[in-house]
């Protein structure tokens, strides 16, 4: 599965673009909600909202996603404002912009 959504992943966006931009500063990819194959937003001490399969399938969608952005030397994260939004940044320098 995590191979599926690698390809993906990898088709969907224009990495070497994200790259350049990266050196700028994080670059926003999307809303969790939006993003991930359950669309749902959930924490550990409170996954009730979320089946299993659910979550293997967004772990392995968050698994393919970094893979990705590490083929550009590139580190997924998430906002410290809103945990919820992804962002890309620069592997040399993570937080940037925050």
């Amino acid at each position: 599965m995590a191979a599926t959504f690698y390809s993906q992943l990898l088709h969907e966006y224009d990495w070497e673009k994200i790259q350049r931009e990266a050196r700028q500063g994080p670059v926003y990819l999307g809303n969790v909600i939006s993003l991930t194959p359950s669309g749902k937003y959930y924490v550990p001490f409170a996954s009730n909202n979320i089946t299993r399969t659910e979550a293997k399938r967004d772990e392995s969608w968050w698994k393919a996603l970094e893979k990705a952005a590490d083929k550009y030397l590139l580190s997924v994260i998430t906002s410290p404002d809103d945990p919820t939004d992804i962002f890309v940044v620069d592997q040399d320098d993570p937080w940037g912009a925050f």
